[in-house]
């Protein structure tokens, strides 16, 4: 599905956003009594596109869950570090939050605002696919209108020249094949001028349902071709629009930002849980971040030694007369690894994956800018 959106960000924002002037405007079928643009065929299928009302659904559906996941991470919250206590006299003190409540505070909600905002670009693709379908078919049914009319035109001036030579032949200034030569090519011209009028009927019926208007009788079709001329100087702009409206970049770029916000938000809470000990792994993260590569081998070795470091201090225990009291006794509710227990890794997978995604997210520009360049050439020669 990424490579289609791919396919159609560029041949659209070159091909259809500056359509060349390939066509010459014909005479328009004067038996129509209707006269429908581009514009007002892409503004019909947009208003009946079912696709277009489902993402906007979606959209309402996924801002309600906002507000209710905000609102349940407060009151577990809540919940958690007040005093509690029901009739039966069972009582709860208040608790500490460990990382995993820290970090479900600031990734959960960012997490629904990325898929919102991910689905308002989907709104925005849609949009563009509508338009893009209505222009491909407007476009051929306009053509065959004009092809129509060029070759009823081109017919009757062979019939002209047919009977003139006729008219030559039976006073010797013409010869026999003379006349059967334009004989033949009337016979051909008015084939292809009957497979012409078949296909533009089949266009017209194609376009109809997807405008929702009936478009098969009464209407002529507005010329929806435009000259222009393209320098080279327009080339990164028109890289720089395919980035910014490519639905499968978009994605990545997305999923990029948000595994960063993950990554940047964990390490600042272990980082205020633990200190000085995050030396161990702050190069690898700092590394990553930057868009660099990190040997996975290497920085889960230092990741382990951290992991033992900030549980160092509960190693052992006190030997008093004949009596050991482990250390581990007097460990508080989030001391140490306590902090971590339910996912003690996942920082350095929060970095690899980061590291991950934005390699994906590079990838998927250069093929982009690529693609950009090579139709631009091909446009231009």
């Amino acid at each position: 599905m990424k490579s289609i959106f791919r396919k159609k960000a560029i041949i659209s924002v070159i091909l259809a956003a500056l359509i060349l002037g390939m066509f010459q405007p014909m005479s328009s079928v004067q038996a129509a009594s209707k006269r429908i643009s581009l514009a007002q065929a892409k503004k019909s299928a947009l208003a009946g596109s079912d696709s277009y009302g489902r993402i906007k659904s979606k959209i309402t559906l996924k801002e309600v869950s906002y507000k209710q996941a905000v609102k349940s991470i407060n009151l577990k919250i809540k919940n958690k570090t007040t005093f509690r206590w029901s009739p039966l006299l069972s009582f709860k003190f208040p608790e500490k939050l460990n990382f995993e409540d820290e970090s479900n505070m600031v990734y959960k909600p960012a997490q629904i605002q990325t898929e919102i905002a991910q689905l308002k670009h989907d709104l925005a693709d849609e949009v563009y696919a509508v338009y893009e379908k209505t222009e491909q078919l407007f476009l051929k049914t306009y053509t065959y209108q004009e092809k129509i009319a060029f070759e009823e035109k081109q017919i009757a001036e062979l019939e002209k020249t047919l009977n003139k030579n006729k008219g030559r032949l039976v006073l010797g200034l013409a010869t026999l094949t003379d006349v059967e030569n334009i004989e033949k090519s009337l016979q051909k011209a008015e084939e292809k001028l009957i497979q012409d009028k078949k296909n533009f009927e089949i266009q017209k019926e194609k376009l109809s349902d997807i405008i929702n208007i009936d478009v098969t009788t009464g209407y002529i079709f507005a010329n929806p071709y435009v000259s222009a001329e393209i320098p080279r100087t327009v080339l990164e702009d028109l890289i720089q629009y395919t980035l910014d409206h490519d639905q499968a970049y978009y994605e990545a770029k997305m999923e990029t930002q948000l595994s960063l916000l993950q990554l940047t938000s964990n390490y600042s809470l272990l980082e205020k849980q633990y200190g000085s000990d995050m030396g161990l792994i702050r190069p690898y993260v700092q590394q990553v971040k930057n868009g660099q590569k990190v040997d996975s081998s290497a920085f889960k070795l230092s990741y382990d030694r951290f992991l033992a470091k900030i549980d160092q201090p509960w190693a052992g225990s006190w030997k008093i007369l004949f009596i050991r009291i482990p250390k581990e006794w007097i460990k508080g509710q989030i001391d140490g690894v306590r902090y971590i227990e339910d996912e003690p890794y996942a920082l350095y997978e929060n970095a690899l994956e980061y590291q991950d995604v934005l390699s994906e997210q590079q990838s998927i520009k250069k093929e982009l800018e690529d693609q950009v360049k090579d139709t631009f050439e091909s446009v231009v020669t």
